[in-house]
């Protein structure tokens, strides 16, 4: 499967094209696409966003099954990790809400988000509101212990 995509500049189609082939086809085929976005020195297609904000990263959540090695790689092609859609929604919401315990622990882990990932959306819901709500208990600990170690570093550097 060939995938061309002629424009120079992000427009939806780009955006949908590309989610919709690294859903098809899985990581190898985003690789293909990002490697070929880089090849032509355009516009990375990694961090393009929709009408609602979300982008590549933030729509690779939705859904039952996410892959970690697709995720992983749109963040070793620079996907901002940060990046919130519209509605302050950002990749610890939509994992905690659709109830993606590897990908929450693995954020957790790399300690990548920072305060980022502690952020209330538009509507003031944090990401372990979202967790509680949809009864993910698991994700929900996970969320309250990585919280409560990150307000004692902050204590701690405030001490120093």
């Amino acid at each position: 499967m060939i995938l061309i995509i002629s424009s120079t500049s992000p427009h939806s189609h780009c955006f949908s094209s590309f989610i919709f082939f690294s859903f098809t086809c899985g990581p190898k085929c985003a690789n293909y696409i990002l490697s070929q976005d880089r090849a032509t020195a355009r516009p990375s297609l990694v961090n393009l966003s929709n009408k609602r904000g979300s982008t590549p990263l933030l729509f690779s959540l939705y859904g039952s099954h996410p892959s970690l090695k697709l995720i992983t790689l749109l963040l070793a092609n620079g996907a901002d990790l940060r990046h919130m859609d519209q509605d302050g929604v950002g990749i610890l919401h939509i994992a905690a809400m659709q109830g993606h315990r590897e990908i929450v622990d693995h954020l957790l882990k790399e300690k990548m988000l920072g305060k980022a990932g502690w952020t209330k959306d538009a509507n003031g819901h944090s990401p372990m509101f979202y967790a509680k709500m949809k009864g993910f208990d698991e994700i929900e600990k996970m969320l309250s212990e990585a919280e409560r170690d990150e307000v004692k570093g902050e204590r701690e550097n405030v001490g120093a």
